[in-house]
């Protein structure tokens, strides 16, 4: 705690009220980054199985226009 005291230039109670927030703070900072994670991961899962959903319909359509040209 001395070591900030003289780098930043600031005083105890000062150094106190920033650990007191720090402290406070930590729980929910872990927390949200983990919702944050997921829902960025269930974004990107939904995006894949849309795509995934589009080439089956297409890849159906170019087997049935295939089939037609075979005869």
């Amino acid at each position: 705690m001395s070591q900030i005291i003289t780098k930043y230039s600031v005083q105890a109670g000062q150094v106190n009220i920033w650990k007191k927030q720090a402290v406070a703070y930590l729980p929910d900072a872990f927390t949200d980054r983990s919702k944050q994670e997921a829902t960025a991961y269930e974004v990107q899962l939904a995006k894949l199985y849309e795509e995934i959903g589009r080439m089956k319909v297409e890849n159906d359509f170019l087997k049935k226009k295939s089939e037609l040209f075979r005869g």
